[in-house]
């Protein structure tokens, strides 16, 4: 029974990952370029939270080794590590990883803001959210991949800041944000 039980978990992970991977291809020429152009990809997999195992951390991994990603972000070896959007696509697909994401480093050009709980079960965006949202020129906004929040990418702010109790991060410079391509808003980033 335990085996069984670990097969249709294997086989739901799996159908979980095709689902991504279907999704990304599905909107491959909707993420930008600017965002596709840098070799600044990363893979991910998902992690129970040691404190509330109903929810996930996202840890980043090296697309081109498998590694967990390590040392100081933006350094020489980091970014030699990094890869390019179709690498981290195939990667996904060859190791099996849970999604993509990009290393948010000085130089690429872009932020990202992410709003967590911002979608409710029958998928709408909530006002505040929307409203902050189209006062952004030049967006590309995407559901995560939980669905129940955001992620918009925008030209860089220079500025990196997490609010856990808010729900609402800033990167610019450092950490990783996954990519889904499920796309809310299209933009170029210019």
């Amino acid at each position: 029974m335990i085996n069984a039980q670990a097969t249709n978990k294997q086989v739901s992970v799996a159908a979980e990952t095709q689902l991504k991977l279907q999704t990304l291809q599905d909107h491959y020429n909707v993420i930008p370029m600017a965002l596709k152009d840098k070799k600044s990809w990363l893979c991910w997999r998902k992690r129970p939270k040691a404190n509330d195992p109903a929810r996930f951390d996202k840890v980043p991994y090296y697309a081109s080794s498998g590694k967990t990603r390590s040392g100081q972000q933006g350094s020489d070896d980091d970014r030699r590590q990094l890869v390019t959007f179709d690498v981290a696509i195939q990667a996904m697909i060859v190791r099996g990883f849970d999604g993509i994401g990009i290393a948010m480093l000085p130089g690429n050009g872009f932020s990202a803001l992410d709003f967590d709980h911002c979608i409710d079960e029958q998928g709408d965006i909530a006002d505040w959210a929307m409203d902050l949202l189209n006062e952004l020129p030049n967006i590309y906004v995407e559901r995560s991949p939980s669905k129940t929040g955001l992620r918009a990418f925008i030209p860089d702010i220079g500025i990196d800041k997490k609010n856990h109790q808010q729900g609402f991060e800033v990167f610019s410079h450092k950490g990783f944000v996954t990519v889904t391509g499920d796309c809310v808003f299209e933009g170029d980033l210019s």
